[in-house]
């Protein structure tokens, strides 16, 4: 499978514009050349000068965004291709690196959606459509995410080279088109479990502080929450852990992480609803709004009248009505989405780029 840097070998990127000053693609050739003599740093500050001169220089976005990548700077690398495909539209490398590069941030939202841009492009490109599986998965659209893997072993299968990916692709069909374990018989689930895995519900969570930072004594548990009892699909202690993870995460103010738990609570447990609320609220604190509201109605389909599901919905909606409620006790089920503030440093600032080793996908 294709990573970044073996990108530049299979897809002919796009000649520079002929309105970019000579003096910047002199820059922009400089960056290359120091960059195959291994001086990331010299080639950064000459793809920096580069755009300095004309900031509309698309491939000069695009090349120090494979930089920032290969120095695992995964947020910076999104920037930088997203400045080269809003800049032009059709550049097919910039808009493949920025979809691997929002994988490795873990914005499935923005990756899925580059990844579709890419495959209209490309659609010939096997690559493309596993990177598009991929994404789906995550986000939990089974269906989509099946016949991408199938369009890849489509056009890959006859690659020996693809050979272990076709391998991982039928593997991933199989599982996706499985049916989702039944349900365990019902039990009481223990005190001693659901105060020590599951640590705190969201529902019950303070908002954080701008920066993010937890509440210095949040509140704790002696059981297991309503919500999570009172379902039709009892939860397990594996899915208790997750979630429990997902909950400790969030609460340090890593809602990234705790994005990633709630998503594997979900693979346990596709018709508990408990994972995509709680995912629901991990998006809206990333900003994905739309995805947010997709796990919410997903939710919503396993459970028409869960109240927290419905109550995040309407917050998400209406936030300005949300607003302009008083809060409730902390005991009572309402949202609370506090979302992290992220301040982007100055990129002269940063840390000098190093090479790192081609990603593998």
């Amino acid at each position: 499978m294709r990573s970044i840097a073996l990108a530049l070998l299979l897809l002919v990127a796009p000649a520079a514009r002929a309105g970019a000053p000579p003096e910047a693609r002199a820059q922009k050739e400089q960056g290359d050349r120091l960059r195959k003599a291994n001086d990331a740093e010299g080639a950064a500050t000459a793809y920096r000068a580069a755009l300095q001169l004309d900031g509309g220089y698309a491939e000069a976005h695009e090349a120090l965004g494979e930089l920032q990548f290969a120095a695992k700077q995964y947020e910076k690398a999104v920037e930088s291709f997203g400045y080269a495909v809003e800049i032009d539209p059709a550049y097919a490398l910039a808009w493949y690196n920025l979809a691997f590069a929002a994988r490795r941030s873990g914005d499935q939202p923005k990756a899925r959606s580059a990844y579709e841009r890419y495959v209209k492009l490309r659609p010939t490109d096997a690559d493309g459509h596993y990177g598009l599986a991929e994404s789906q998965r995550a986000l939990g659209d089974r269906e989509a995410a099946v016949a991408e893997y199938q369009l890849f072993i489509d056009l890959a299968g006859s690659t020996p080279s693809q050979a272990p990916w076709v391998e991982k692709a039928r593997n991933a069909i199989a599982e996706l088109k499985s049916p989702p374990a039944p349900p365990p018989a019902r039990t009481e689930p223990s005190t001693a479990v659901a105060g020590t895995a599951l640590a705190v519900p969201i529902a019950a969570i303070p908002a954080s502080s701008p920066g993010g930072k937890a509440p210095a004594a949040p509140p704790q548990l002696a059981a297991a929450p309503p919500y999570l009892t009172a379902l039709p699909v009892p939860p397990s202690r594996a899915l208790i852990e997750k979630l429990g993870a997902g909950d400790r995460a969030w609460l340090a103010g890593d809602y990234r992480t705790a994005l990633f738990a709630y998503q594997d609570a979900t693979y346990l447990a596709p018709t508990n609803p408990v994972g995509r609320i709680k995912q629901a609220r991990a998006y809206a604190a990333l900003h994905h709004q739309e995805e947010a509201e997709r796990q919410l109605r997903q939710a919503l389909e396993l459970d028409p009248g869960n109240i927290e599901a419905l109550e995040l919905l309407e917050s998400l909606r209406n936030p300005a009505a949300a607003a302009s409620t008083a809060p409730a006790p902390a005991t009572a089920r309402t949202p609370a989405i506090a979302p992290r503030i992220y301040r982007l440093t100055d990129d002269a600032a940063a840390p000098a780029v190093t090479p790192g080793p081609a990603p593998a996908k």
